[in-house]
């Protein structure tokens, strides 16, 4: 899985995202719930994308899953997922964490050292 490989084109803005998943009702146990993952599979990790006037609805959410047999002996490393696209709205994909966070800046700008002056969250 890496960067690259989503429907974004130019790459005008790139970035970071942490998350805090819901402790009942998370992405997970909405998939079991719809019938998408097994109770056997779990969560690799998501793609999350908006793409406007290019796909009906605009929202689009690509889940990872795996189950232990596709694991390594380190019980870290992944060999392969299974992708499953999921239509779910906005709002009921940020239902499934605590918190969710998600930070932009211009591709190509160097922003470690820069001082906020406003508001800003941490």
């Amino acid at each position: 899985m890496r960067f690259a490989e989503g429907p974004v084109k130019y790459f005008d803005f790139r970035g970071e995202t942490a998350s805090d998943i819901a402790d009942s009702d998370n992405l997970l146990s909405y998939l079991r719930g719809a019938g998408i993952a097994q109770d056997h599979e779990h969560l690799a990790g998501f793609r999350v994308s908006y793409q406007g006037p290019y796909r009906e609805g605009g929202f689009a959410v690509l889940v990872y899953l795996y189950t232990d047999d596709q694991l390594d002996a380190d019980m870290k490393t992944l060999r392969n997922v299974r992708a499953v696209d999921v239509e779910m709205t906005a709002n009921r994909f940020f239902q499934s964490f605590k918190r969710f966070d998600l930070l932009q800046v211009r591709n190509g700008l160097e922003v470690e050292e820069c001082m906020i002056d406003g508001p800003h969250y941490d």
